[in-house]
């Protein structure tokens, strides 16, 4: 496994249809004040992914996280939730 924490290579199957999924993520505020900064971003990245759908066989999953906890940003917030 990659030690990147925004990329996640899982081998799912063999059969020859999918080498497996690859997942993408996001980690910024999506809530609260600072959501107009971050949706936008985040919308961009899952259109991105949904737009390519598979490349070289893989098959490509967005998972988008909110690091804006109680009106702070919490990047350990993605970390709790894998």
């Amino acid at each position: 496994m990659p030690s990147d924490p925004g990329l996640t290579v899982e081998w799912s199957r063999e059969d020859g249809e999918s080498k497996g999924t690859i997942e993408t993520d996001s980690d910024m505020p999506t809530s609260g004040a600072d959501a107009s900064t971050g949706l936008p971003t985040q919308y961009g990245a899952a259109f991105a992914v949904a737009s390519a759908g598979s490349v070289q066989g893989f098959t490509l999953k967005f998972v988008p996280y909110d690091d804006d906890v109680n009106g702070a940003h919490d990047s350990s917030v993605i970390e709790s939730k894998r």
